[in-house]
């Protein structure tokens, strides 16, 4: 849900974020983050949904995101 909320977040018209959008843009893609964290912690586990869910496209070239989403014996690049 976070994750959509901070994609609704656009300019207008090739025009940049106003301060307070990015801010708000930011807030809303840590709290994505968060949930996903704790959702994992908790033992969801589908990690090839993760990589397909159309609602967190706005976070998968995070390192974050591909950090948490990564399988846990899945070595890194």
């Amino acid at each position: 849900m976070f994750s959509l909320c901070a994609a609704s977040i656009k300019a207008p018209d090739g025009k940049e974020l106003t301060a307070e959008q990015t801010q708000q843009h930011q807030a809303w893609i840590n709290d994505a983050l968060a949930e996903l964290q704790q959702a994992l912690a908790a033992g969801w586990k589908d990690f090839a949904h993760l990589q397909k869910d159309p609602d967190l496209a706005i976070l998968r070239d995070l390192p974050e995101f591909q950090a948490l989403s990564r399988k846990p014996d899945t070595p890194r690049r």
